[in-house]
């Protein structure tokens, strides 16, 4: 619909967006043309962009079942990198049993275009991750700050995000500054005035995991494999996704941490994917990480490069062995020959 949503009014301020084709029909009945539809498929950052381009506000309609709410999660999942300064995502959720086809013919334009009915992302981020939790309690407090930091680092800077910030920070009851810090570090023990404390002791990346980790962050270091098919050689514990993404990639034009978590989404990789994204990244310059990225999978091809060898060593010397063996047993067969 965003073909005829356009042709209808050039310049779009707000987009909606539904599932099937018979709620675009129907909107348009009712004088609603600025609706697409997704028709079925999961909506991706590219969509997301692409409508954002047209349009500064997109409004998600969703049943208001746990389907709904499902899909509604997953969408403000992919909008939080994309809300530059300008842009606002709401959800309009219909009531049980209803679509957006079937309600704006029992209620009308108005009722389905009432800008109070609309929820705003940060609004719904917030609710959801308030649910089950007692914020009279420090812990029920920390729980909600601890779950919100993932998605507060997706926002990019704006004022939205500063005041999502504050918000949050007033509902822990902690300082603004330190919501911030939360945001940028992972929160982790740091050295005091009475010397280092104890850190806390996490296991070491192999360097298949740091690889995957290395392109989540930075797709474009795909680039950098300065030996694609060694690489692929390798037979290493995770090769097989290893492959996989760096597959995925090379065929992108683009390729984002988004793009990247919604293919593998509902999936055994998704939520392993998502934990290695939200590990702190040491490293900050970006030559220091295409060069450390190039270390690793250097290591990983001379790893596997000196395993080839060492095989092929061993063949030869059970060669080797083989063949003494094999002129010992004709030197017998022979001389039992010359006694006979």
């Amino acid at each position: 619909g965003l073909y005829q949503a356009r042709r209808k009014q050039r310049d779009l301020d707000r987009i909606y967006i539904v599932e099937g084709y018979m709620d675009v029909l129907a909107l348009s009945q009712f004088g609603i043309g600025n609706v697409v539809a997704t028709l079925g498929t999961a909506a991706t950052t590219d969509h997301l962009d692409k409508l954002f381009r047209h349009a500064p506000q997109l409004v998600f309609c969703f049943d208001g079942d746990e389907a709904g709410r499902k899909a509604a999660w997953r969408a403000l999942e992919l909008s939080l990198p994309l809300l530059k300064e300008g842009r606002q995502t709401l959800f309009r959720f219909m009531p049980q049993g209803e679509d957006p086809d079937s309600y704006v013919r029992d209620h009308g334009r108005e009722n389905f275009e009432d800008r109070k009915q609309m929820v705003p992302l940060t609004d719904y981020l917030l609710s959801r991750l308030r649910e089950g939790l007692d914020l009279k309690t420090r812990e029920g407090r920390a729980t909600l700050l601890e779950k919100a930091v993932p998605y507060l680092r997706q926002l990019p800077p704006s004022a939205l995000r500063e005041l999502l910030i504050q918000d949050l920070a007033t509902q822990g009851q902690i300082q603004v500054e330190t919501m911030k810090s939360m945001c940028r570090n992972k929160i982790s023990d740091r050295p005091t005035a009475r010397g280092p404390l104890p850190r806390k002791q996490t296991p070491s990346l192999s360097p298949v995991r740091k690889c995957i980790r290395q392109l989540l962050n930075y797709p474009d270091l795909v680039r950098e494999i300065s030996d694609p098919e060694s690489l692929i050689a390798v037979d290493e514990h995770g090769m097989t996704f290893l492959r996989e993404l760096v597959d995925f990639i090379q065929h992108r034009e683009k390729t984002t941490a988004a793009h990247i978590i919604e293919h593998w989404r509902d999936t055994k990789y998704e939520e392993p994917l998502r934990q290695l994204l939200q590990e702190e990244e040491l490293i900050s310059d970006p030559e220091m990480v295409r060069l450390n990225f190039r270390d690793i999978t250097t290591t990983l091809i001379d790893k596997h490069t000196r395993k080839i060898r060492s095989q092929v060593a061993l063949a030869i010397n059970d060669m080797e062995t083989l063949k003494s063996i094999y002129s010992r047993q004709q030197a017998d067969t022979e001389s039992k020959s010359d006694l006979a």
